[in-house]
C-alpha cells in the first residue's frame, strides 16, 4: 500500500512543482504589475543571479511567497488572489509530499 502511494507520490511531485512554478510566475507579474513597492528590497542580487530575471532573485522570491501567503493578498484583484489561494494550497501540499519521498527512500534505504 504504501509504496502505491510512494509511486503516486514520484508522479506527482514534478507535476505540482511544475504548477507551482506557473503559479509563482503569473503572481509575480500580477503584483509587479499592482504593487511594485511589495516586490522593492535593499540591497543587490547576489553574483550568482546576475543576468538571471528577477523574479528568481532569492530576495524577490521570498517576498513574493510572504505577500501570496499573508492577508496582504486579499488587496489584489481577484485573478492575483486566485494565484495566491493555489499558492497556499500547492506548497504545502509539495513540501509534504517532497518529505515523505524523502522519509520513503532512506527508510527503505
Amino acid at each position: 500500500m504504501i509504496h502505491k502511494v510512494f509511486v503516486f507520490s514520484l508522479v506527482a511531485y514534478p507535476l505540482l512543482v511544475l504548477g507551482y512554478f506557473f503559479l509563482y510566475i503569473q503572481f509575480y507579474s500580477a503584483l509587479r504589475e499592482q504593487r511594485p513597492a511589495w516586490l522593492s528590497y535593499k540591497g543587490e542580487p547576489s553574483i550568482f543571479y546576475m543576468g538571471m530575471p528577477r523574479r528568481f532573485d532569492p530576495n524577490v522570491s521570498l517576498r513574493v511567497i510572504g505577500v501570496a501567503l499573508s492577508p496582504r493578498a486579499r488587496q489584489l484583484d481577484s485573478s492575483a488572489y486566485g494565484y495566491a489561494r493555489a499558492i497556499r494550497i500547492v506548497l504545502p501540499i509539495s513540501i509534504a509530499m517532497f518529505g515523505f519521498i524523502l522519509w520513503y527512500v532512506t527508510a527503505r534505504g
